[in-house]
């Protein structure tokens, strides 16, 4: 993650637009409101560190832009961002993120649904102020695939053998939908050809599964410490993710692990260690933890494939290409 976090501070330094949006996030942001006003400082004072409004601003170096028109554009994926991680919260009943309370713990579930769709709300009126409607059609498709992929694993029956190709499916949605989309609207944005939109879409699409595969890696084997969130969430609510279908897949051993994990207390810290561990040492031993890597670095590999026919400058593909691997290298 140190890595990863490096080369988007990199990028910042290079690209000083990111902290004009930075500004313009909280210029949008400011509601008359002062209960309003108070959990959107929190959030901002707490967002995480930019990928989707970076490959915005990186997608869009293929043609001249206007700059405050790419400013509100990223600003806008960037709440609309925050707004799922609001709802996402709610979902997996988490109350840490990066580190921090969520906002449904402080304030409750009722406001951080509340919360989410105002920024919802904001970050559409922002491309309505600046009749992107491009950028709108694209990012409601986004918003619209993110929710279907969470109906869609909250009412899916798991089998005792899940299919892989149904999980893919959900984190396509969920997770990729989103990254595709903030390539495609700064390719766009930059008057890029239908071929290049469609293949910066592609590389927003793969780095998208390959990030949300070592999301799911995490989850089972990070330190909350680290990640800055509660782990074994999925695990909790018996959704399979690829390194536990893998798992599974291990026959009795693997299914003897995932009984374990239903049967931990989360209030007793002691035995969340001890059972992550366990985890680990399983996941080692059997290869699911190094195919579960290799899988997200497959998804890397073809994200990166899609640079090569674009007329970008050379340090953008090169950011580009190392963004993908850092993200694949997470774990």
């Amino acid at each position: 993650m140190g890595e990863l976090r490096g080369l988007l501070d990199s990028i910042r330094e290079e690209y000083p637009i990111m902290d004009l949006v930075d500004v313009r996030l909280k210029e949008i942001l400011e509601s008359r409101s002062t209960f309003v006003d108070e959990i959107n400082h929190y959030l901002l004072r707490h967002k995480g560190k930019g990928i989707r409004p970076t490959l915005v601003v990186l997608s869009a170096t293929l043609g001249p832009v206007n700059t405050q028109v790419l400013v509100d554009v990223a600003s806008a994926v960037e709440l609309i961002h925050l707004a799922s991680l609001l709802h996402d919260d709610v979902i997996d009943g988490s109350g840490l993120r990066r580190g921090q309370p969520t906002v449904g713990r402080r304030w409750g579930n009722l406001v951080a649904v509340l919360a989410g769709d105002y920024l919802f709300a904001s970050a559409f009126g922002l491309l309505a102020l600046r009749q992107q409607l491009f950028a709108l059609g694209a990012l409601a498709n986004a918003v619209r695939a993110m929710c279907e992929g969470e109906i869609e694993q909250a009412l899916y029956s798991w089998p005792d053998e899940p299919d892989e190709s149904v999980y893919l499916s959900h984190i396509g949605k969920k997770t990729a939908s989103l990254l595709a989309a903030c390539c495609e609207v700064g390719a766009h944005l930059a008057g890029g050809s239908s071929e290049q939109v469609t293949a910066l879409r592609e590389y927003g699409l793969n780095l998208g599964y390959a990030f949300q595969i070592v999301d799911d890696l995490l989850d089972v084997l990070g330190e909350e410490e680290k990640i800055g969130k509660p782990t074994m969430l999925d695990l909790k609510r018996g959704l399979p993710t690829l390194p536990i279908i893998r798992l599974m897949q291990r026959g009795e051993d693997g299914r003897a692990v995932l009984d374990i994990v239903k049967q931990i207390d989360d209030s007793r810290t002691s035995d969340r260690s001890s059972v992550s561990l366990l985890i680990r040492n399983v996941m080692m031993e059997t290869g699911v933890m190094e195919e579960s890597r290799s899988e997200a670095r497959v998804y890397a590999d073809r994200a990166i494939n899609q640079l090569k026919q674009l007329p970008m400058p050379e340090s953008v593909s090169e950011y580009l290409t190392r963004l993908a691997l850092a993200v694949a290298s997470q774990i």
